[in-house]
Parts: C-alpha cells; structure tokens; sequence
C-alpha cells in the first residue's frame, strides 16, 4: 500500500477520536508532543527497525489536535431569532420567486445587541429574484433564521451533516451591503465564461445545461430539467465538481501528448497541465467543491508523471491529507468523500477490470474504458450516496457510463468553445455541445420516468462502512485472478 494512503488511516481515526470526545487542545498537544519525542526516540535507537507504532499515534494526535481549532459549526441560534449576518456565497441557482444560495456565515449578531461573533457554519439563503447572487460574494443581511427541523425530512438531515443549519429569506430591504472575495481577475475569468457559455448556439434550455457544466452557472436551467436530472441520478453532472475537473484532466493529457518529445517535456506538460487544471476552475466559478477537486488532480498530475499505480495513490492520499489537515470538518463533507471514493476505486480497480476485456480493437477498447470508469464510480459511491441522501439512483448506476460519455463530450466542446479565438468555425463545437446535451437529457428523462428508477433507502453508517470492508476482501481474489491471468497472457506473447 502506498506510504501516504497508511497515513489516512490514524488521520481520520484522530478526526473521529475529537469528534466523539470534544477533548481540548491542550490534552491532544500533550499527547502529540509525547508521541512525537517517543518516535524520534525509538527511531534513533533502534537501527533499522523502525520507530514502532509512535509515528501512527502522532499522526493520531496531530489531526485530534487540529480539530480543536475547527469546533463544529451549530451556532446554537434559537429557531426565529432575528440576525444581522456577514456571509460568503459559495453556490447558487434559480427557484422561482427566489434565488437559492448557499452561503458560509463567518460573523453574526443578535437582536439582543450583545455584539458581533465570529462563526463558521452553513445557511440556505433564499434571495429576492432582483438581486444576483453570485458564487464568491460576501453579502451582509439582516432577516430571521429558521433552523431545519426533523419535518423538513431527510433533506433538512443532510443540510445538518453538511454543517448548513437553517435557512434565511433577504428580500432588498433585508440586503445591507455586496462585495466580492475573489481578485479581479478571477471574477473577470468566471464572468467571461459564463457570458461566453451563454451565447453557445442551439436551444436556451439545452444552452444553460452546457453553460451549467463548463462555468458552474446554474441559475438559467429550468425546474423541469434539473428534477429529470435527479430523478434520474443525474443531479450530479449539473454541479461543476470532481467529475468536470477530471474530464479536463483527461483531455489535457491528451492534448498535451506531443511536449514530452522535447527536452524537458515532461516537465513542461505537467507545468500547464495543472496551470489548465486550475484556469478551467477559475472559469467554473472557483468554488471550494471546484478548489477541492482542482488540488486533488493537481497531485494527480504530477504522481502520475512517476507511471505507477503507486505514486498515483500517494499523489491522491497527499492531496487528501493537506486538505484534512487546513480542515478536519472535510471528513464529514458528502462531496469531499464521495470525490475521493470515486477517485480511489478508480485507481484500484479500472487498471484490473480492463485487462479482463481488453481486446485487439482500439475503440472497443476505449468504449470499454469509459463504460468501466463510469460503472466503478458509480458503484464505489452508492453507499455513502444512500447513507447521505437515502436513496439508490439504480437507473442512473446503469446509464451513467452513457451520461459520462456525453459529459465528455459537452466539457471537451464547451471549454473549446470558450477559447476559440475565431469568429468562424465556433458553431461547430456549439453544435457538438448541444448534440451531446440533446442526448444526455434524453437519457435522464428515460431513466426519470421508469417505475424503480431509484429505491429509496438509508443505509446507516455502519452498514455502509461495512459494504465498504466486504469489498476490501472481496478484492484480494479478484487482484489474485487478474495476475495470473496477466501471467498466461504474456506467457502466451513470450
């Protein structure tokens, strides 16, 4: 197992370790320090045997530690307390009468006047339609929050795991004051693809489709097509995230391909492959999802130059431990695990299952690619996604490999169609984009129509932690099937 991917394990046993027993900071620095000075002890006594379990426990104690510094968010506001709130956008949409957004409240106060408090926790804000809102804006409010309750369902219970603990209506007289946290620069960036992904050709609603998956404006799609999308289990192509991040990964690579012929290419092709990786989540709106994904395959990048599984693992494991490390609370985040989960199985299992079907055609091979990746993914994740969102998308499990396909092609499409220098030949990637949206949309009716589409059940966590522990075990035959398969393949080449 890779070195780093051993580190995750006490890392996120220290995370749990805090949470259940909310110790102060100063009993897990003890406990660091002892840990740490044991380690460096043993190590320089024993000659090549190691420092024993020290290193595993100060790892242990490092992440417990930190957890101090990130209490969990609950505020404890009383439910119709009225509150003035300093809050940063993070995502928005469309709803009707309202822009729906969700914002991080980094300091409120009370109508008992008792000052400002610093916070750090999630609120759904619902804001007048005449107000834009805009992933990035620090707004200031004023209005009564309104904390989910159990009648709110199983949605009001994952916006609470979320760290997202009520809601607030801002009409104009309730919004005091606008800004932006990003530089001008990015702004201009994201501003320019979503005015630029606006114009693509075609019809306006397959139109904000494709503008919703290359720049992360969702607000223009209508009612209708996202409920098809989530019915459907398609909700998650809409949303900029891991996914898009990765296709441009992919396609840069291969973009790419001809730099390391030249001195120092491969350097060279790493250096822009991540400049691109992080230009495209600039243009999607820089949310922390998009941030979170960018820094994940950016590690990816540069272990993949190595060529082993291994490095590739570590390059994911660093990347997950950095951003454990600047905040713990990702542990519980749905899109933080079910990215990395997707990314893991991936990593493990493609490489296995695709010698297994492996022919002498290349685009048999490449269907069979895309079909396994999609199918790895969304099996990897069906658990978690019950336990958080207490349904199974089983139609969306099958034609999801479709829908990436298509995703692939809308990304690829979109993102040219941004950076296309010309005032002639654009319409052909606008066209492409709005083929692949007209048969994406159709694939998520389909499946939102069929009876069973989706099993609504919640798995608990136990269950689904151990779903996990059956695959574990399940895996070490089928890695053992596929070498010696591998050995009588290369025999028979011998």
């Amino acid at each position: 197992m890779a070195p780093l991917v051993k580190l995750l394990v006490p890392a996120g046993f220290g995370i749990l370790f805090h949470r259940l027993t909310g110790v102060g900071w100063e009993y897990s620095a003890v406990c660091l320090a002892v840990s740490w000075a044991a380690a460096w002890y043993f190590a320089d006594r024993r000659a090549g045997g190691g420092a024993g379990p020290y290193p595993w426990l100060a790892v242990f104690f490092l992440f417990a530690w930190a957890c101090s510094f990130f209490p969990l968010r609950d505020p404890g506001i009383p439910d119709g307390e009225y509150i003035r709130a300093e809050a940063v956008i993070s995502e928005s949409a469309a709803e009707g009468r309202w822009r729906q957004a969700v914002g991080t409240v980094t300091a409120y106060r009370t109508s008992a006047g008792d000052g400002w408090r610093k916070a750090r926790f999630g609120v759904q804000l619902y804001l007048d339609s005449t107000y834009t809102a805009r992933a990035g804006q620090r707004i200031l409010v004023k209005g009564y929050f309104n904390r989910f309750h159990p009648a709110d369902g199983s949605y009001g219970a994952l916006m609470t795991r979320r760290g997202t603990y009520g809601r607030m209506y801002i009409t104009e007289g309730s919004l005091l004051g606008a800004g932006d946290t990003r530089t001008g620069f990015i702004s201009g960036i994201h501003l320019f693809a979503v005015q630029k992904s606006s114009r693509l050709p075609g019809d306006r609603d397959k139109v904000a489709v494709a503008s919703a998956m290359v720049s992360g404006q969702r607000r223009t799609i209508p009612r209708e097509v996202r409920e098809d999308y989530r019915n459907g289990g398609g909700a998650h192509l809409l949303a900029v995230s891991g996914l898009h991040v990765g296709i441009v990964f992919v396609l840069v690579n291969l973009m790419l391909w001809f730099v390391p012929l030249f001195r120092k290419g491969h350097i060279i092709r790493n250096l822009l492959a991540v400049c691109l990786i992080w230009l495209f989540a600039a243009a999607a709106g820089l949310s922390p999802s998009i941030q979170r994904a960018a820094l994940m395959f950016s590690f990816m990048q540069f272990s993949l130059a190595r060529g082993t599984r291994r490095h590739a693992l570590n390059g994911l494991a660093a990347s997950a431990f950095i951003m454990l490390a600047l905040d713990p609370d990702l542990a519980g985040d749905p899109g933080f695990v079910l990215s990395y989960t997707a990314v893991l199985a991936i990593l493990l299992y493609f490489g296995p299952l695709y010698s297994l079907v492996k022919t002498r055609s290349r685009i048999v091979n490449a269907l069979a690619g895309i079909y396994i990746v999609g199918m790895v993914a969304s099996l990897a994740v069906a658990p978690f996604v019950s336990y958080w969102f207490g349904r199974i998308p089983l139609a969306g499990i099958a034609v999801n490999p479709a829908v990436i396909l298509t995703a692939h092609v809308i990304v690829a499409a979109g993102v040219v169609w941004l950076v296309w220098p010309f005032p002639f030949g654009g319409e052909v990637f606008g066209m492409t984009a709005q083929w692949a949206v007209t048969a994406q949309n159709g694939i998520m009716t389909w499946c939102a129509s069929l009876d069973g589409a989706a099993v609504e059940v919640r798995l608990p966590l136990w269950a689904a932690v151990g779903i996990y522990c059956g695959i574990v075990l399940l895996s070490v035959p089928l890695a053992r099937y596929c070498a010696l398969r591998r050995e009588k393949v290369l025999d028979s080449l011998g």
